[in-house]
Order: C-alpha cells, then sequence, then structure tokens
C-alpha cells in the first residue's frame, strides 16, 4: 500500500511540475530566454527561423549586427497544444563567418546567415545533396548526421573562414 500510494505521489509530482511550464505562444516570446546566452545581453535579438522534429523545435535567435558581429543560440522547445515550452539552450559551433551548425535529435540543423553563401553540399548515408540557399538567415536541419558538408560560393568554391 506504501509503495502505491508513493508511486501515485511520484506521478502526480511530475504531472503537476509539466502543468507549471510556461507555454509561450509565438517564437519572438522567447527573446528573454534567449537573451541569457549571449554574451552582450543589451544588444538586440531577433528570431532567425526553426527546425522541427516530432514534437520538438529548435528555434534559432540572432544577436549583434555586422559591426560587431552576429552571434547565434539555438532553443530547444516541446511543441504543445499550438504552443512551444522552452526546454533548454544550446552553444552552437562556429563554422565560418555568419555560420553556425549543432548537432541536434539525430541529425544536424544549419543556420547561414552568411550572404556569400549560395550552397550547403551535404553528403550522408543518402548520397550527396546540394541546397540552394536563397534567403538570408537560411535554416535547415538534416534528419542524418552528414559525413561532410561543405558550404559554397556563387561559383561552386568553398567558402573557408573558419
Amino acid at each position: 500500500m506504501k509503495k502505491a500510494m508513493l508511486s501515485l505521489a511520484t506521478v502526480l509530482l511530475t504531472l503537476s511540475l509539466t502543468a507549471c511550464q510556461k507555454t509561450y505562444e509565438t517564437p519572438e516570446a522567447l527573446v528573454e530566454q534567449a537573451r541569457a546566452g549571449f554574451s552582450d545581453r543589451e544588444t538586440e535579438i531577433k528570431y532567425a527561423g526553426r527546425c522541427d522534429r516530432d514534437t520538438s523545435a529548435l528555434l534559432w535567435f540572432i544577436s549583434g549586427g555586422e559591426t560587431e558581429g552576429y552571434q547565434y543560440i539555438p532553443l530547444e522547445c516541446t511543441v504543445r497544444d499550438g504552443g512551444l515550452v522552452f526546454e533548454r539552450s544550446f552553444k552552437a559551433m562556429e563554422r565560418g563567418v555568419d555560420i553556425a551548425v549543432m548537432q541536434w535529435r539525430d541529425g544536424y540543423s544549419f543556420l547561414i546567415n552568411n550572404e556569400s553563401c549560395h550552397v550547403l553540399k551535404i553528403t550522408d548515408g543518402l548520397g550527396t545533396h546540394e541546397l540552394a540557399v536563397d534567403e538570408y538567415p537560411y535554416i535547415w536541419y538534416n534528419e542524418t548526421l552528414p559525413l561532410e558538408y561543405v558550404f559554397l560560393d556563387e561559383n561552386g568554391n568553398e567558402l573557408r573562414s573558419f
């Protein structure tokens, strides 16, 4: 009887903690969560885009500008009832000037904010794929871990700045 009561109390506590998590209606409402990850907390922060996998979303935020340089912070959220529940923030890997990547949910998420980059070339278990980068920031989620990825300029030359 004690074990059953203890188990029931544990389940109820877990459910009550989950129910207390704040749900954000829009990605922009998460700016203050993103602000905690930036070194300059006074600078403007804007939402860049997101990628989704199952009931999770990875939202990318950008801080800074051309003169002081940009910083990129991804936030993981659970998608629940049309809203977003903040789970955690990450530090992205810089892979060039204004290019960031992050291993997430068995794949890789890419943020390209470099207008010199026109193609994201990914080689994975399914072959080689070339994705046209036609807007900035450009967000892409590759559902598998790439064997290799490169960023190409308009002439097909690899961008090398890392």
